[in-house]
């Protein structure tokens, strides 16, 4: 990632990083930012990967308007609002069972779920995690969630 300046990155909360020439965003470009929590990356046409797995400060990203992006991971952070709207390349995203679990409040109003390939990605994220998931329980919670985000995109 880029250096932006001379200055404390402790002291930075959110990270704006609009139209760039950023391709992949991982957690090795984040690590020296302690207190990060909020990450906006719309509109940057060469991101293809985002892989923020594991983050646990990370609470909100914004990945609009992010043409060439692909794939998405999430899983085992605290993410609790994303904006996916406009990404007509998106192929994967890997969320964890929670986030399923709570993902008519995850995801911002302003997704449309006319976006099939964003729709597309959703669904075989909650077909994995179902397949994956041995407790009987949290399955029967995943299986849920999964009919009541099909009933509400109808």
């Amino acid at each position: 990632m880029k250096q932006f300046g001379d200055f404390n990155k402790d002291d930075v909360f959110r990270i704006s990083i609009v139209t760039d020439d950023l391709e992949i965003l991982t957690n090795e470009d984040l690590r020296s930012y302690k207190n990060l929590t909020s990450i906006v990356l719309e509109n940057n046409q060469n991101l293809k990967k985002v892989d923020l797995r594991g983050n646990e400060s990370i609470k909100y990203l914004c990945l609009g308007t992010c043409d060439k992006l692909t794939e998405i991971n999430i899983d085992q952070t605290n993410i609790n609002d994303i904006d996916l709207y406009d990404l007509v390349s998106l192929q994967s995203i890997e969320m964890d069972n929670k986030q399923l679990l709570n993902l008519q409040n995850l995801i911002s109003e302003n997704i449309t779920k006319q976006f099939l390939y964003i729709e597309d990605a959703i669904l075989e994220s909650f077909d994995r995690r179902i397949k994956t998931t041995d407790d009987a329980d949290e399955k029967n919670s995943l299986i849920k969630a999964y009919e009541e985000y099909l009933e509400s995109s109808d």
